[in-house]
């Protein structure tokens, strides 16, 4: 194969892998606390001959976008929103693993426990779960995180903060695995209830990404056919022995 069908090859992977992590996140476009990944491109040279250099892109780092999203008020008291930290997440738990979210979207579950919609159990002090009273009138957020049932205390949701370039790894739609390595306790934020974060995408950017990337891909499948094409032909024009 020639090095100009190597170098469109790479380039096809190159997108193949830009159009999956954008669909994902117009997929989750919608999914309360989403960090859209993004993806970073970098190229590697070769010089396959003593006049020629080639550049080959490959994926140099897909990250975590922390952006600012929209907040949205729901008078909802069980929703809960990290304001003022960026990286400050809340510590959920489910079928014994910790996960760190920003989905703040919690309701009321069995034996007044505080939960994800997907049943995740909400974390407090000293990674206990929150448990409220089912027969409270009122449920009430102070901003470091501490809940009320009518004016009985019920516990203290556990936010923490990632740390400068800790890896994540992504569990679900809007949920990353807790390493307790890479994190740390903060009072760095303020939490509001009646409100909830969006996700912080932009679907009208990650659409055009998309559909920029799929063109492109077209593209460059049209010049492989003709690149097959060409050879094609070179080889019936051989004169057969």
């Amino acid at each position: 194969m020639q090095i100009s069908s190597f170098l469109t090859l790479s380039k096809q992977m190159a997108l193949t892998r830009q159009i999956e992590v954008t669909a994902n996140n117009l997929a989750n476009a919608t999914t309360n606390g989403y960090r859209r990944t993004a993806i970073h491109f970098d190229s590697m040279m070769q010089q396959p001959n003593t006049t020629d250099v080639v550049a080959y892109p490959f994926e140099a780092e897909t990250y975590v976008d922390f952006t600012e999203a929209a907040i949205q008020d729901t008078n909802n008291p069980l929703d809960l929103v990290i304001l003022g930290n960026l990286k400050a997440f809340f510590v959920v738990e489910k079928d014994g693993e910790r996960r760190l979210t920003r989905n703040g979207n919690f309701q009321l579950g069995p034996n007044g426990s505080l939960q994800t919609m997907i049943g995740e159990t909400v974390l407090g002090d000293r990674d206990q779960p929150i448990r409220l009273n089912p027969s409270a009138q009122q449920y009430s957020i102070g901003p470091d995180g501490t809940i009320f049932s009518d004016a009985d205390r019920s516990g203290r949701v556990r936010v923490v903060q990632l740390q400068d370039n800790s890896p994540l790894k992504r569990v679900g739609s809007a949920g990353f695995r807790l390493d307790e390595a890479g994190v740390e306790e903060t009072t760095n934020f303020t939490i509001q209830g009646g409100r909830i974060e969006s996700a912080n995408v932009v679907p009208v950017l990650e659409m055009t990404l998309l559909v920029e990337a799929s063109r492109h891909y077209e593209m460059l499948q049209q010049v492989l056919q003709m690149e097959d094409d060409r050879q094609s032909r070179a080889i019936d024009k051989i004169p057969s022995a």
